[in-house]
């Protein structure tokens, strides 16, 4: 499983610099990921997890994804993601990798809102194939509201 870098290469672009992170302590065990780190990792990434508010506890769905325009796009049927965009809700969404033999990894979490997204964009239709053999006709999109990023340090003794 390939690894990605995620040190900082530069400040990001201007867009890439107003989802700066809060300044929350970072765990011990783990280091920050630059916000301009963290949006390469999104337009990279394919597949992440989505995180709606449930009755009991969050309700957690797999999804491929495109970032577009600094908004996460993706298809979807009209089940609970449809109607979470459709009446704006709030959601987080996570992508991460991890190496089980080497112990290392990395997590970014957006914070934002659903809506429903247009999908004249052909640079959209391109992007955002559903994966899942089912009828994913509808298109959403989720608000980068807050970006945050950490990765497993390397610690002494690894």
């Amino acid at each position: 499983m390939a690894m990605y870098r995620v040190e900082d290469r530069g400040k990001g672009t201007a867009e890439e610099q107003q989802y700066t992170a809060e300044n929350s302590p970072v765990e011990e065990g783990f280091d920050e990921i630059p916000t301009a780190a963290c949006m390469r990792l999104l337009r990279e990434g394919a597949v992440g997890l989505l995180a709606l508010v449930g009755s009991e506890a969050p309700d957690v769905r797999p999804v491929n994804f495109a970032l577009h325009r600094h908004q996460i796009v993706m298809r979807t049927g009209r089940g609970r993601i449809f109607e979470g965009a459709h009446q704006e809700e709030a959601a987080s969404f996570v992508i991460s990798e991890s190496d089980r033999l080497e112990h290392t990894g990395w997590s970014v979490v957006v914070t934002g809102r659903l809506s429903i997204c247009d999908p004249s964009d052909s640079a959209i239709r391109s992007r955002v194939r559903p994966w899942a053999k089912a009828d994913k006709r509808e298109w959403v999109r989720l608000s980068i509201d807050r970006v945050t990023g950490r990765r497993i340090s390397r610690g002494v003794g690894r």
